[in-house]
């Protein structure tokens, strides 16, 4: 569920499996040809999920319009350049055989952060101004929407087997895994479900701070409601950011620390080309927009949502 909260606080961790998707769906050829459009895609496919929870004026549309552009320029200048120096980053160390387990963890560290990143920062204020001009019908239908989700939404958690995506997914970009690594995924993902805590179903949980938000809307026409909308952004953030489990993360850390090491030259060989070939699409995709567009109002790095 692509929740109206979650894009007016930087589109949330649904923003962040939007734009992965989207790389990843390119990466299989690695090619600016396909990344560019698919990544110059990303505001009108949030335009999108926003029109399917609530039916917006002219007026309200162009203000929509303004708030994804921004993130998605933000992503672009900010963002992109440094998702392509890890990469690079990635791609000499495998190549040279060179990772050790810190290695590994700045790597990890490196990806929690970027997600981070989108999760928090947004250009708020033109949200809050979007948010405060919904009349009580447009609430009304945002309600429906949000505390009665579909049940067929793709982005939810499916009984499939992982390991045999993952398996596929690297097969599209051609990197072949032998029967053993597949079997030491196929635990790997026994095992991080055998060890994951009890949490709430995530479901409930997320339909409960949707109820939150419309709850929210109520006081959109005082004068402190851009400052609530920031306290609840920043609480939504930690509470969601909780469900993640650090015993998960350091599982995750010690498997490709593992694996990369066991990985055979020619495997090695490929995932350093790819990788680096990846990242040079990326900055590329950054720096050609960036110079053939006309940018007529200043561009600031992201700042995280006040919490309080």
């Amino acid at each position: 569920m692509f929740t109206f909260e979650s894009i007016t606080s930087t589109a949330g961790a649904r923003l962040w499996v939007l734009l992965v998707a989207v790389i990843a769906l390119a990466a299989c050829t690695n090619s600016k040809l396909l990344l560019r459009p698919l990544y110059n895609s990303v505001d009108n496919r949030i335009d999108k999920r926003v029109r399917e929870l609530v039916t917006l004026s002219s007026e309200q549309t162009a203000s929509m319009r303004a708030v994804s552009d921004d993130l998605h320029l933000w992503h672009r200048t900010y963002e992109l350049p440094q998702y392509a120096t890890l990469l690079a980053d990635i791609s000499a160390q495998i190549g040279n055989a060179s990772v050790t387990r810190s290695t590994v963890d700045s790597w990890f560290a490196a990806a929690t952060d970027a997600r981070e990143r989108v999760f928090v920062c947004s250009p708020v204020t033109g949200s809050a101004r979007l948010l405060q001009s919904l009349s009580d019908d447009q609430v009304g239908e945002l309600e429906e929407r949000l505390l009665n989700p579909e049940t067929d939404d793709d982005d939810w958690e499916d009984d499939g087997e992982p390991h045999l995506r993952v398996r596929r997914y690297l097969s599209l970009i051609g990197f072949k895994m032998q029967a053993d690594q597949v079997e030491r995924l196929r635990l790997q993902f026994e095992q991080v479900r055998s060890v994951r805590p009890a949490a709430p179903d995530f479901r409930t949980f997320s339909t409960a701070w949707n109820a939150r938000f419309v709850s929210l809307l109520d006081a959109r026409a005082e004068p402190d409601f851009e400052r609530q909308l920031h306290v609840y952004l920043g609480e939504r953030h930690r509470a969601f950011a909780g469900l993640r489990r650090e015993r998960v993360r350091e599982m995750w850390r010690d498997y490709a620390h593992v694996e990369i090491q066991q990985l055979s030259p020619s495997q090695r060989q490929f995932a350093a080309r790819w990788l680096a070939k990846l990242g040079r699409t990326l900055q590329a995709v950054s720096r050609d927009y960036l110079e053939q567009a006309t940018v007529t109002r200043a561009l600031q790095p992201c700042s995280p949502v006040a919490s309080s």
